[in-house]
This record gives structure tokens, C-alpha cells and sequence, in this order.
């Protein structure tokens, strides 16, 4: 099964119509989701494939100027689908996607999780329907096959918690000055 690619702003789309020269040509998706083009005029086009983008410029073209039209509609280049990956990870960033990806892939992304890493608590925030969503997930038992790997869209926010005891014992080894020698904790915290 392919991934489903979802149009965003900056995005550029080649279009192309048979019988139409004019309407052969490369389009950038403004900031508001939409192209323009002659003829057909204004299209809304982020947060769509482009089948149906492709199905309304072919619908416009049959409503007024040709019988049957033949319409080609292709992603010339991406830049819309973002993810962006924090917390307890080798290389936070942020990362193009074409279509969705799992946390698994998305992870691999960064590099994996840090040695820091409490990959018990792994964060998605998404929006949904203009509302602010996140769930959390176990990167463990992802890997053992009882969970489900989730699938992670473009503007996903991936946050992995950094796991305090692990940064506890590294603050701890960091501040005794000798390996071996034992050392009360009062002391070393002073």
C-alpha cells in the first residue's frame, strides 16, 4: 500500500493538461493552501492528494472548456510535511516526510533515542480537527510487538522524556572524582 501524500503550503505541483498548453505548468501552493491557474482559476489545494486536485481542475475544464479533459497532477517538490523530533534524542530536529511514517522510522530519524532516553514515555502531539491532541507511547513494547507501531503524519511534535534516574546516576558519576572510592552522597551533592 502506498503512503498517501497530503498537500501543504510551499509545496510545487506540475500540472498538465492535454489539448491545453497553457495550462501545462509548475504551481507553488500559497501560504493559505491554494493555487491559481488559468482558466479554472483559484483551487483549494493543501490538505489534499492530488487526485483531488487533479479531479477538480478536470471538473472545471469539463464544466466550461473541454469534453472529456486529460489531467496530470504531480508533486514537482515538498517542503509541507515536517516533523519535528525533542527531548532524549541523538539529533533533535526537524525532519521532510513524504506521507506518513511510524514512530519507529520517525525515531530513526534523530538517530534513536539518547542514552538518556525513557522510551517508556514517548509523547505525540498532532493536531486533529483544530484541537491540540497528544498520546502517549512505549517505545519497548512497540518493539516486542505489543503495541502498535503508530503511524505519524507530517506536523507531528515527537517528544522522548529523558528518564531521571538515568540523569541522576550521571550526575552522580560525573561529580566523584575517583572510580572506586566511595563517597557520601551528602558530599557529593554539596
Amino acid at each position: 500500500m502506498q503512503d498517501v501524500y497530503y498537500l501543504g503550503p510551499a509545496d510545487k505541483l506540475t500540472v498538465f493538461v492535454v489539448s491545453l498548453p497553457e495550462m501545462t505548468q509548475t504551481v507553488l501552493v500559497d501560504p493559505a493552501g491554494f493555487i491559481s491557474l488559468p482558466i479554472v482559476g483559484q483551487l483549494k489545494a493543501g490538505g489534499r492528494t492530488t487526485d483531488e486536485v487533479r479531479e477538480d481542475i478536470r471538473a472545471r475544464l469539463a464544466a466550461h472548456v473541454l469534453v472529456n479533459p486529460i489531467v496530470s497532477v504531480g508533486v514537482a517538490d515538498t517542503v509541507s510535511q515536517r516533523l519535528a523530533i525533542e527531548g532524549a534524542v541523538q539529533e533533535p530536529g526537524i525532519y521532510p516526510i513524504v506521507g506518513t511514517t511510524s514512530l519507529l522510522r520517525a525515531l530513526t530519524l534523530a538517530h534513536g533515542p539518547s542514552n538518556l532516553a525513557n522510551e517508556r514515555v514517548v509523547a505525540v502531539f498532532r493536531e486533529v480537527s483544530g484541537k491540540r491532541m497528544a498520546a502517549v507511547f512505549d517505545v519497548h513494547m512497540i518493539r516486542q510487538g505489543t503495541m502498535e507501531d503508530p503511524p505519524i503524519y507530517g506536523n507531528d511534535l515527537i517528544v522522548v522524556e529523558r528518564s531521571r534516574g538515568k540523569q541522576l546516576l550521571r550526575d552522580v558519576i560525573g561529580t566523584v572524582p575517583l572510580i572506586g572510592a566511595f563517597y557520601t552522597i551528602d558530599r557529593i551533592s554539596r
